[in-house]
């Protein structure tokens, strides 16, 4: 009789911490990025809390283009953009006002759920780096970070850019 009112505690508390361990939630980038193994309509897509799409979704039978807002760690409020052919994901960009070398960092942040990879054998210039994530669903996903701290030539904007692709870009042997 005892035994039971001394395992009793034990097994509540058990089963508080298994509880509160599986909602853990996906960031907003992660949400987006599970796009490309989604077999679901790219609609659904359009309801992830923290981002705001732009009023104008332009999509036709064949192709779409998707443009909105999201807050990101280290990189603050961001630009993101999803485009593609009937319901299949061919590109999704990010992008922000201020540059920043960070790269692995905000990935790192954004992406808790991924594995980030450095790709070592692409043709870097000296404001970009190459990287390979993996999510729980093992579709590799190639990123391109691209950062602009000048205004040469002609006044172009100041940026940092993620480019993500299931193709490994060209640049990489």
């Amino acid at each position: 009789m005892n035994i039971k009112k001394l395992l009793f505690p034990i097994v509540l508390i058990g089963t508080w911490n298994i509880s509160y361990a599986e909602k853990v939630t996906q960031s907003p980038l992660e949400k987006v990025l599970s796009m490309y193994s989604s077999k679901e309509n790219i609609d659904t897509y359009y309801s992830i809390p923290n981002i705001e799409w732009g009023n104008k979704v332009n999509r036709t039978p064949n192709r779409f283009f998707s443009l909105g807002k999201l807050n990101l760690e280290v990189m603050g409020q961001s630009e993101i953009s999803v485009s593609g052919n009937g319901n299949q994901v061919n590109d999704i960009e990010l992008s922000n006002n201020r540059p920043s070398k960070k790269f692995k960092i905000i990935l790192e942040k954004n992406l808790k759920s991924y594995q980030i990879f450095e790709l070592p054998k692409c043709h870097q210039g000296e404001n970009s780096q190459f990287f390979y994530v993996v999510g729980k669903n093992k579709v590799p996903i190639y990123v391109m970070a691209i950062a602009n701290f000048t205004e040469e030539p002609y006044m172009s904007p100041l940026y940092t850019q993620f480019e993500f692709s299931l193709q490994k870009p060209s640049e990489c042997k």
